[in-house]
């Protein structure tokens, strides 16, 4: 076997073939660094993947796999924002591809109020235009899109409505590739409104 080779997915590591305690996933729930096979059984089984048939090849003990996102990683800084309704706050979305910004179609940020969507900003990186839905309102003149090597950053400036003061908004972020596969962040943070 060469290289690690690349595998989607979050891992739940319980009952698979590699010690979770020593080979822990990250903050975001995906191996960020090769996993080491310490089992016979190539066909290990995780949460939406099957080893030896998504790569292709049957692993043997010892065999490192990269265990990595299939569309990417989301960062949002910060995780908690404080905004006050009606005034300009500004995060920052920042969207890593495995191969490469190029390769995005979309991101986006939905905002919910328990399990109920609110509003959401939507990014097509490759045309560089930004919008938003809903409850939240994207000032596109003063937010701004950067990309350096496989990162593509989203500096945002948005306002949040007076009817949505004294709440606390969570944050997921989804992200869809040029050929179609989406990877969805759930919780990449939260929104606290004060007066």
């Amino acid at each position: 076997m060469g290289g690690p080779d690349v595998i989607s997915g979050v891992i739940d590591a319980v009952g698979n073939l590699w010690n979770p305690d020593e080979q822990a996933a990250n903050q975001f729930g995906f191996y960020p660094n090769p996993v080491t096979i310490t089992g016979a059984d190539p066909e290990a089984l995780g949460q939406n993947f099957r080893l030896g048939a998504d790569i292709g090849v049957a692993p043997n003990p010892g065999d490192a796999i990269n265990l990595g996102p299939l569309v990417g990683l989301a960062k949002l800084t910060p995780t908690t924002i404080h905004a006050h309704a009606g005034k300009a706050v500004q995060p920052t979305l920042a969207w890593t591809s495995p191969v490469g910004w190029r390769q995005l179609r979309s991101i986006q940020l939905r905002l919910y109020r328990g399990a109920r969507p609110v509003g959401s900003i939507t990014i097509a990186p490759l045309s560089a235009r930004l919008s938003s839905h809903g409850a939240v309102t994207l000032m596109i003149g003063r937010s701004r899109l950067d990309h350096a090597g496989k990162t593509l950053t989203a500096n945002l400036r948005l306002r949040l409505p007076q009817a949505l003061a004294g709440r606390t908004l969570r944050l997921a972020v989804q992200a869809t590739d040029i050929h179609g596969q989406r990877q969805l962040d759930p919780d990449a943070g939260t929104v606290r409104v004060s007066r």
